[in-house]
């Protein structure tokens, strides 16, 4: 749609910088067909009532009040409502009510309030602008917006908060990221500077502060995906738990236990604030606040040593969880040699899943193919094992036009966690990739 359809915004409002809510002032006139007020039910759900009456808003109907009780106007689109579809509309009233109705025209002064969202953001920007997706978490609006967007930063923000009645902070996330816990920075632009949230996901409540912590609620159905993959035998160990979106579920799954890791402090104090807030046995869940690769060498080699010399082990499944993923294919070489020197040997398979997360971007327009062969390549060189298989390759969401994200599962062969760890060692990941990550590598333990 655009400016020149009746039912939008006036032109005026187009490139505006500042919010002048005068300016969506429009009066529009709306064809109408008058009806008894008896007759209503006959017709309500007739398909010439889906397909030309007039859209929802917020003041406007498609069956208003007439002058009199007994009567009811049935408004139709301006935009579609010519003299072909309203002889095709006057028939069908023939048919179904046995009555020719009376057509007219009805003026209306639509303002800024009659407008929804949608409306008002698409008419402020010109054709070779538009806004970036937002996300709300609780009652924090989030934006993310491009370069060519970024002038537009003040109105949008003034609409999300005059549209989004549960909305009372927006903000507008910065370039910037947090060299040491991955949270990104923020610009307040509308509202009160209240960050400490809560939201919903799958029946679970998460209680947050938006500025310390990671969260994304693009990543839902991923989290409950990889959480319908666990059952009873499974053992979890979340590397990069956050505040425990993969963590929590996976427990109300009832997994046999969960090993949950972050490097922030602040989320794992909101990990634990969330144990007790969804009423979760604690001691269904250890929390760590390490590095990655330290969680890695020392608690996961720690845990998997343990279970390997229990009699039940042969039951059990291992996940690993590696949702970071700027960083998390640089972390896979502390794996090597986990178990070198606490267990010589198997009676049985050792069944050990690795769900590693990573973005892959190109510089020019690729196929979906070849964001998959890079991810696979850059897990394989990382690992320093070239024929490992991957169980599966899902493609989790396009991030931007030449950034993909994916999630990456394999089964780590039980050989290499007795490999002995070789100093010299070298991750060979795509630097084009990985260029984005400032931060020093975690290194290999020696």
């Amino acid at each position: 749609m655009s400016n020149d359809c009746t039912l939008w915004p006036p032109s005026t409002v187009r490139g505006i910088k500042v919010l002048d809510r005068s300016l969506f002032t429009k009066l529009v006139k709306i064809p109408f067909a008058k009806i008894p007020t008896k007759s209503i039910g006959r017709i309500a759900g007739a398909p010439l009532m889906k397909q030309w009456t007039i859209e929802r808003m917020n003041r406007i109907k498609p069956i208003m009040e007439a002058d009199t009780k007994e009567e009811k106007l049935i408004l139709f689109n301006p935009d579609t409502f010519t003299d072909e579809v309203k002889n095709s509309v006057r028939n069908s009233f023939k048919e179904l009510l046995e009555l020719d109705p009376e057509f007219g025209t009805k003026e209306f002064t639509l303002t800024y309030e009659d407008w929804d969202l949608k409306r008002c953001l698409d008419a402020i920007f010109d054709e070779n602008t538009r806004i970036s997706s937002f996300t709300q978490i609780g009652h924090i609006a989030h934006l993310n917006l491009r370069d060519e967007a970024l002038a537009y930063k003040n109105v949008l923000a003034q609409i999300l908060f005059d549209k989004l009645p549960k909305v009372k902070t927006v903000v507008n996330k910065l370039d910037k990221i947090n060299s040491n816990f991955r949270f990104f920075e923020m610009e307040l632009l509308a509202g009160e500077p209240e960050y400490i949230t809560e939201i919903k996901e799958f029946g679970l409540t998460y209680r947050l502060d938006f500025s310390k912590v990671f969260w994304n609620s693009r990543l839902s159905n991923e989290h409950h995906r990889i959480v319908e993959k666990l059952d009873r035998d499974c053992v979890v160990f979340d590397v990069f738990a956050g505040i425990g979106p993969f963590a929590l579920p996976a427990i109300k799954k009832l997994v046999a236990k969960v090993f949950a890791n972050d490097l922030n402090p602040t989320s794992i104090e909101y990990l634990k604030e969330n144990i007790k807030l969804n009423k979760i046995d604690p001691q269904r869940i250890e929390t760590y606040n390490l590095d990655g690769a330290q969680f890695i060498r020392e608690i996961i080699s720690e845990k998997l040593t343990m279970y390997l010399k229990e009699d039940s082990c042969d039951s059990l499944k291992f996940h690993v969880l590696m949702n970071l993923p700027a960083l998390a294919v640089t972390f896979l070489p502390n794996f090597k040699g986990i178990l070198d020197g606490k267990i010589e040997m198997l009676s049985h398979k050792l069944n050990f899943f690795v769900h590693c997360y990573t973005f892959i971007k190109a510089t020019e327009e690729k196929p979906m193919s070849w964001f998959e062969e890079q991810a696979i390549l850059n897990v394989r060189c990382s690992l320093d094992l070239p024929n490992l298989q991957m169980a599966e390759v899902h493609h989790v969401r396009t991030v931007s036009n030449l950034k993909e994200m994916f999630c990456l599962t394999f089964e780590l062969p039980f050989d290499y966690f007795l490999s002995s760890v070789n100093n010299s060692m070298k991750r060979q990941i795509d630097t084009e990739n990985q260029h984005e990550v400032k931060e020093k590598v975690p290194k290999l333990d020696s």
